[in-house]
């Protein structure tokens, strides 16, 4: 059996706050979420959505993680703000990835802390 899970990742540079931080992440995850095929869904929702949260230090850590998630097919989000509250206007705050294959996502996020 495979065990799905989905990763949202946070750019720490931009040194949101946590309510930013939560609303950000689960704006991330509900696209990513979205973009997934319906047997993936299905099958995550099954296995109660796993969701990880991890920081990754800046805009280029995230641009290199969901270039290599293309290369795999999984579904990513990349979320650039409106700059309404907290951070300029086109800052990437988060990236989705997922839901996946657990082993898919951990090869891709193992090096990143969480939150």
């Amino acid at each position: 059996m495979v065990n799905f899970k989905q990763v949202i990742i946070m750019n720490k540079s931009l040194g949101m706050r946590t309510g930013k931080v939560a609303a950000q992440a689960c704006h991330a995850s509900v696209k990513a979420a979205l973009l997934s095929s319906l047997s993936v869904y299905s099958a995550w929702d099954e296995q109660g959505h796993k969701k990880i949260v991890l920081w990754a230090e800046n805009v280029e850590k995230l641009a290199n993680i969901a270039n290599e998630a293309a290369k795999y097919h999984t579904p990513t989000a990349l979320i650039v703000d409106q700059g309404l509250t907290q951070v300029e206007p086109d800052s990437v705050t988060a990236l989705a990835i997922g839901p996946d294959s657990e082993s898919l996502i951990d090869m891709l996020t193992s090096d990143l802390k969480l939150v």
